[in-house]
């Protein structure tokens, strides 16, 4: 079986938030570790967490200590270097990578879903399609690595990628909007909590 490991991103300075994105509270528990939960449910074995802004003070709120720790101390250029500085990480032992934002919250039905698509169809990239639009998390496999070489921010970082590889990615159409939400500002997230509680 095809080994796809976990990339979570949480090393910007949640500037447009006003707090720390990682330590907002989702379904009871800081965000970044329900984000770490949530790779774990879906099955993912090996966790790569890239912190950067107040790294120190983060990494002490995180639970699972199996998880791999990358410190990114040019997180001020974008998400982009965050993803450089995990990715080699990431990619070692593993045939692909599932990228994710800590301010991406997600079920772990729709990971596991794309996870098995992806195994599935043996194919390089992966994303999930809701109503025409595409979401996250994204899956890379490792012969994509090289693409990473060239990466930048200047380049429009990921979306490079995936607008080259578009015509053999696997599109995954799913009926959950929750693919496309990203929390960038506080109202987002109360607005977020609140669709969340039953």
């Amino acid at each position: 079986m095809e080994k796809i490991s976990g990339l979570l991103t949480a090393a910007g300075k949640s500037t447009r938030m006003g707090t720390p994105k990682a330590l907002l509270m989702w379904n009871g528990e800081k965000l970044i570790n329900h984000q770490i939960d949530t790779m774990r449910n879906a099955g993912i074995s090996t966790i790569v967490v890239v912190l950067g802004h107040k790294h120190d003070e983060l990494k002490k709120h995180i639970q699972d200590k199996s998880v791999q720790i990358c410190i990114n101390d040019n997180y001020a250029k974008g998400r982009t270097s965050s993803i450089l500085s995990g990715i080699p990480k990431a990619f070692c032992g593993n045939s692909s990578v599932l990228l994710l934002s800590v301010d991406q919250p997600r079920p772990a039905k729709i990971l596991k879903s794309l996870i098995e698509s992806h195994r599935l169809k043996n194919t390089i990239l992966s994303y999930p399609i809701y109503k025409g639009k595409r979401g996250h998390p994204l899956i890379i496999s490792n012969k994509l690595k090289s693409e990473f070489n060239t990466l930048s921010e200047l380049k429009f970082g990921l979306r490079d990628i995936l607008n080259k590889y578009r015509h053999l990615a696997n599109e995954i159409p799913v009926k959950d909007p929750s693919v496309l939400l990203d929390l960038n500002y506080y109202s987002q997230y109360i607005k977020a909590v609140k669709s969340e509680s039953p």
